[in-house]
């Protein structure tokens, strides 16, 4: 599976022929929501509105007056109820700076 970043959404292209239901995602081992179906082929866009860490903040996105409040997104894990799925991050362009 491999995750897509744009800017306030991200989709999971699930490469596999595995559906996976009511599973959780964590995003940087820190803000998590659970999603209720992932099928083979790319997901419709996944608001990171939807995800939150155990202070109840929101996963930080950034906006047009506040560009330096945007976190990277470098690793995703999928949680099934039995096994921990790491999935790869797709990187933005200049992901380095």
């Amino acid at each position: 599976m491999v995750v897509s970043r744009s800017r306030h959404t991200f989709t999971i292209n699930n490469r596999s022929t595995q559906t996976f239901q009511n599973v959780q995602l964590w995003l940087n081992m820190e803000y998590g929501a659970e999603i209720e179906l992932i099928k083979p082929g790319q997901s419709s866009p996944i608001s990171f509105a939807r995800f939150f860490n155990e202070h109840g903040e929101s996963y930080p996105t950034g906006s047009f007056f506040q560009p330096e409040r945007n976190r990277k997104l470098v690793l995703v894990d999928l949680y099934d109820g039995e096994k921990i799925h790491k999935l790869t991050v797709q990187l933005e362009p200049n992901w380095h700076l």
